[in-house]
């Protein structure tokens, strides 16, 4: 059986009334005509996220807002089953814990990316809608921005990612990507059959405005970026239908499109990222036991309008109670324990105490909460849910400083390219590339590892998808940093006069696309069976009521996703 998964833009779902059985609610899909693409999505793919970003540059104002309120819609369920008087088997589950090896500039990143998280929540949200992002999305894009930028524009975006403490940027703006590089490698560590991690970026450029040498190789060292140059001017279609191959080869055709339509012809380059996560929780939820129950917006003392499908799990997870926030938080590892789920909920939670939680909460205390938690035994319960998410972060970007980027007087992009070439002749641009169903070695290696800034060993374990083993690879031998110098040299000469070589091209939308899919299993629940929840848990956490998570990546210290769940909607009225 298999389950439709749907990107939509202002379509809504909803849910039927009537028989709630799974094989009648899956058997009918509800769906509307304005569902933009709809992709096949395999019953044991319990948790993907699926986000996409892309910044398009162009020579004329061309200002487009889009903005898609956050969707959480609800899969029936039979309603909750015996399987809760059972009593917990197995030893507790801890994620396993940030070790001391990561350097000072490691901490200041990953700090920095707590600020950025906890900065565009708060600024890009409206009203009591959800909201849904991905952090580490948006830096890897802005982080080719910032390898293109010189002047206000560079400025702009140290601040902005919180770079001017601590990092010499202002007379080596290559240091921020050698780290970045280094924790973007472990991030693609430790990736197996029941835990999967893809992340990738490329630039796409119109070819009469050529890609520097230098940038080119730059990019491909540090983030393993494809710069491919396409002719938006005179085949747009040609060059929409290349950049969605691309995309379904980088998210193992989980995503078949990026672009929802055709781009405009004055289109001077589109950056764009993707990063694609399928996880299995250490300890699935109870099969059988997700029923409905009432979610209360504004507090449980006040009525509600709304179900949602609640699963249950217990037994020990971490766990920390701050009395000074007035909070609870719970991690909920995910297969090998490299990411885990955190969820944060207010005492007595209420909207209004989600967002003064919201106004207040700073990157130490996110920090402290998730390194407070130890193995406690917890009965939990956290609703089924699916959110589709859309939005333009001009807005945002620009209310929280970045503003040059966005301005056809003051972005200069100065290390990306020259600007126009002269006389350049519009050719053709190549086929969209094949989809990627190949297992030869030699194309995995590109997709799935990259060794330049991993640890001196000989060989490493590469995780092949297609065939499931791990195999052994040589480790690449450090290529040749004459590019970087150059590159180096050509930003100190453009910092002095800025410019000098703008080559007149900005950026005019800032897309950003979620889907993510939270179900109680995994692609391996059978080899959990008879896990039970009993009701002698010394916590007891159930979030019928507004509250936030995220996907936290052990190792690096980085937000991958992160969720502010306020209203659930479309919803099923409590008619009780």
């Amino acid at each position: 059986m298999h389950r439709l998964a749907c990107i939509q833009t202002n379509a809504s779902v909803n849910l039927p009334t009537g028989d709630r059985s799974p094989s009648k609610f899956y058997g009918k899909i509800p769906y509307t005509d304005k569902c933009v693409k709809c992709a096949n999505v395999n019953k044991n793919d319990f948790f993907i996220i699926l986000n996409t970003m892309i910044l398009t540059l162009s020579t004329i104002c061309l200002l487009v807002i889009t903005w898609c309120s956050g969707q959480i819609y609800f899969p029936s369920d039979d309603g909750f089953s015996s399987y809760t008087t059972q009593r917990v088997s197995g030893s507790g589950i801890q994620p396993n814990r940030r070790d001391n090896s990561n350097t000072k500039v490691e901490s200041l990143l990953s700090h920095s990316l707590f600020k950025i998280t906890l900065d565009v929540n708060r600024a890009a949200q409206t009203g009591t809608s959800n909201f849904v992002f991905g952090p580490i999305t948006i830096i890897g894009v802005l982080a080719l921005v910032l390898l293109a930028s010189v002047g206000q524009t560079y400025n702009e975006l140290v601040n902005f990612m919180g770079l001017n403490h601590g990092l010499n940027t202002e007379n080596d703006n290559l240091e921020v990507h050698r780290q970045l590089g280094i924790l973007s490698q472990k991030l693609l560590r430790h990736t197996g059959s029941s835990y999967f991690i893809s992340y990738k970026t490329a630039i796409f450029a119109q070819e009469d405005y050529p890609i520097r040498y230098e940038f080119q190789q730059a990019a491909n060292y540090f983030y393993q970026s494809d710069v491919v140059s396409l002719n938006f001017k005179s085949y747009p279609e040609v060059s929409y239908n290349y950049i969605n191959s691309w995309i379904a080869n980088n998210t193992n055709n989980k995503i078949t499109s990026l672009l929802d339509s055709v781009p405009s012809t004055n289109t001077k380059a589109i950056i764009a990222g993707v990063l694609y996560f399928n996880g299995v929780w250490e300890r699935p939820f109870i099969p059988g036991g997700t029923n409905w129950v009432p979610f209360y917006i504004n507090g449980r003392r006040s009525q509600s309008d709304r179900k949602v499908m609640m699963m249950y799990n217990g037994g020990e997870f971490p766990y920390y109670k701050d009395k000074n926030l007035n909070v609870e938080i719970l991690g909920l590892p995910y297969k090998g324990r490299s990411s885990t789920m955190y969820v944060i909920l207010p005492n007595d939670s209420s909207i209004d105490k989600l967002k003064q939680l919201e106004n207040y909460l700073t990157p130490t205390d996110l920090e402290r909460l998730v390194n407070s938690t130890r193995p406690t035994e917890v009965v939990l319960g956290l609703p089924k849910m699916k959110i589709v998410h859309t939005m333009n972060l001009v807005s945002t970007m620009q209310y929280l400083g970045v503003n040059s980027l966005f301005n056809s007087r003051t972005a200069n992009l100065a290390l990306l390219t020259p600007g126009a070439k002269r006389g350049f002749a519009l050719v053709p641009p190549p086929s969209p590339p094949p989809r990627i169903r190949t297992t030869t070695l030699s194309n995995l290696n590109h997709e799935l590892i990259f060794a330049r800034f991993a640890e001196e060993n000989d060989c490493e374990n590469v995780y092949d998808f297609y065939t499931s083993r791990v195999r052994c690879r040589d480790k690449q031998q450090q290529a040749s940093q004459d590019f970087l110098e150059t590159m180096r040299r050509e930003y100190l000469k453009l910092k002095s006069n800025p410019s000098q070589g703008n080559p007149g091209i900005y950026a005019d939308q800032f897309i950003h696309k979620i889907f993510i899919d939270v179900n109680e299993m995994g692609t391996e629940a059978a080899a959990t069976s008879g896990i039970g929840i009993s009701r002698s848990g010394k916590v007891t956490i159930k979030c019928d009521v507004p509250f936030l998570f995220f996907i936290y990546h052990e190792d690096t210290k980085m937000i991958l996703f992160w969720g502010s769940i306020k209203s659930p909607n479309p919803s099923v009225l409590n008619r009780t």
